[in-house]
C-alpha cells in the first residue's frame, strides 16, 4: 500500500528542510569539530560513571534521579527548584521552545550562530530572522530590539558559535529590558567565560538560560541539558510541554555526580582555558587570523584556499569544523582539545601552510 498523498507531500517538505550537517569522523584522529571535551580526566569519569550503574535501577522510571538533580542545581544556583527545566540535550529544550512558542511565528537570533535555532525554527513552519552581528561581532542592538518586539522567542547564544565571543552583560540586560518577548541566552558554553546572565532570571520574567552537560562538564554522548529561568516559565515546561521522563536515570545520576565533583570539572576548564590561549598564539605566530574566544573553540580565518586546507587536514586524520563564509572571509573552528591534540592540529597547519 502507497502511503497517501498528505504523507507524501509532508515527507517531501522535510527532505527540503535544512538540517545540522554532520561531519564523517569515524576516520579521523583528532576530532575536532564538535566541541567535545577531552580534556576532563577519562578514568576519573569511568570511575564515577562504575559507581553510577551500581547505584541506579534501570527497571525503574527516573523519579528520584530527576528530583535529585533539580534539588542539586537549585542549591548550586541559590535559585527555587521551580526554576529548573530539564532536557534531552540543550537542543531538545530549543526544540521545545520553538515548538511551543515559535511554531508558524517568527524566531528572532543573531547571525553567525549556532544553526539549530534556523533549523528547528524551518521545521516547525516558522520563519527564522537572523540579525547580522557587527563586524566585530558585537550585538546590534538596536535591530534585535526591533525585530524582539514583533517575535514571542529571540535567541542569544553567548559565548557565541562560532565566533566565541561573549557579549556583556549591560547588553544583555538592554535588550531584556526592551522587550517582553523571551529571550533565551544559551550559555552552552559559559563555563570557559567569565560570566553568566542566570542571576538575572530573579529580576526578568522574560529570560530564558540555557545551560548543557556536554561542553564542560564531558557528558556529550549522555544527551542532558537544562533551562534557568522564572517560575512562571518553567513550571508549565517543565510538567505539560516537556516529556514525562526526557533524561535516563543513568544521566541523571552522573550529572549529579559531577556537579557534587566541582573539581573534576573545573580542573578541566582550567586546562582547557591555558590550552585556548596556547593554540591561540601558535596561530597567531603562524600569520593566521585567529579571534579571541570564551569558549572551548577558536575561529579562524581560513589561511588558504578554504577547499585545499580542509582536504589537507582531513587527509592527515584531522577534522575541524567549516564555517563558511561571513563579512567576506571563510572561517573555520576549531575545539581547544588536549596538549597532544593541539600540538597534532599545529604541526599539520604549519605544514599546509609552508608547502
Amino acid at each position: 500500500m502507497l502511503l497517501k498523498k498528505s504523507i507524501r507531500k509532508r515527507l517531501s517538505k522535510l527532505e527540503k528542510t535544512q538540517y545540522y550537517p554532520l561531519e564523517d569522523t569515524r576516520e579521523m584522529i583528532a576530532r575536532l569539530n564538535l566541541n567535545e571535551n577531552f580534556v576532563i580526566d577519562k578514568e576519573e569519569m569511568i570511575r564515577l560513571a562504575n559507581e553510577t550503574l551500581r547505584e541506579v535501577d534501570f527497571r525503574l522510571y527516573p523519579n528520584t534521579e530527576q528530583d535529585e538533580l533539580i534539588r542539586c542545581l537549585s542549591e548550586k544556583y541559590g535559585l527555587s527548584k521551580d526554576c529548573f527545566a530539564l532536557g534531552c540535550g540543550e537542543d531538545q529544550l530549543i526544540d521545545m521552545l520553538i515548538n511551543v512558542f515559535g511554531r508558524r511565528n517568527k524566531v528572532v537570533s543573531i547571525t553567525p550562530t549556532f544553526p539549530v535555532y534556523r533549523y528547528r525554527t524551518l521545521l516547525h513552519g516558522g520563519i527564522f530572522i537572523g540579525v547580522p552581528l557587527n563586524s566585530d561581532f558585537s550585538l546590534n542592538v538596536e535591530k534585535l530590539v526591533k525585530e524582539g518586539k514583533e517575535t514571542n522567542l529571540l535567541f542569544i547564544c553567548s559565548p557565541n558559535n562560532p565566533t566565541g565571543n561573549q557579549f556583556s552583560k549591560k547588553v544583555i540586560e538592554e535588550v531584556l529590558s526592551s522587550v517582553e518577548c523571551l529571550v533565551v541566552v544559551d550559555e552552552a558554553y559559559v563555563d570557559f567565560a567569565e560570566y553568566s546572565v542566570y542571576p538575572m532570571v530573579s529580576n526578568y520574567e522574560n529570560l530564558v538560560v540555557l545551560r548543557t552537560f556536554s561542553k564542560a562538564y564531558g557528558l556529550a554522548g549522555l544527551r542532558l541539558g537544562y533551562m534557568i529561568t522564572s517560575p512562571r516559565v518553567a513550571k508549565p515546561i517543565a510538567t505539560v510541554a516537556q516529556l514525562t521522563y526526557p533524561v535516563v536515570n543513568f544521566a541523571l545520576k552522573m550529572a549529579t555526580k559531577l556537579i557534587r565533583n566541582d573539581d573534576l570539572v573545573l580542573k578541566a576548564v582550567k586546562q582547557v582555558k591555558e590550552e585556548r590561549e596556547r593554540l591561540y598564539n601558535e596561530l597567531i605566530r603562524m600569520g593566521i587570523d585567529a579571534k579571541r574566544s570564551q569558549a572551548n573553540f577558536i575561529l579562524f580565518k581560513s589561511p588558504i584556499n578554504p577547499k585545499r586546507f580542509y582536504n589537507a587536514l582531513v587527509k592527515n586524520k584531522i577534522i575541524i569544523r567549516n564555517s563558511g563564509m561571513f563579512f567576506g572571509d571563510h572561517y573555520f573552528r576549531v575545539t581547544v582539545g588536549t596538549r597532544e591534540l593541539n600540538d597534532m592540529f599545529i604541526k599539520v597547519v604549519k605544514r599546509i601552510i609552508n608547502k
